[in-house]
């Protein structure tokens, strides 16, 4: 399953860099969940595509153009 993991991140970084959002929710699964520490100004937790949608919006908000750059995916098991 990792290897599917990896492929799964790298979509969705992909359509997150074309600014697709639809795209970028389609690859994650429907319980999916996002932790942001405390000390962010959008700390919080963020679950399901609706989640992840509201946080895509956060971050649009406090920083205008969202941008991700990677450098290398590694695969950690059930982890990326």
């Amino acid at each position: 399953m990792s290897a599917e993991n990896v492929r799964v991140v790298k979509s969705f970084v992909d359509s997150v860099k074309a600014g697709d959002v639809e795209g970028a929710l389609g690859v994650l699964a429907d319980d999916v969940v996002t932790v942001e520490s405390g000390s962010m100004p959008h700390a919080g937790t963020y679950t399901g595509k609706e989640g992840q949608r509201e946080l895509i919006g956060k971050l649009h908000s406090l920083f205008g153009h969202l941008e991700l750059s990677d450098e290398s995916f590694n695969d950690a098991g059930e982890f990326v």
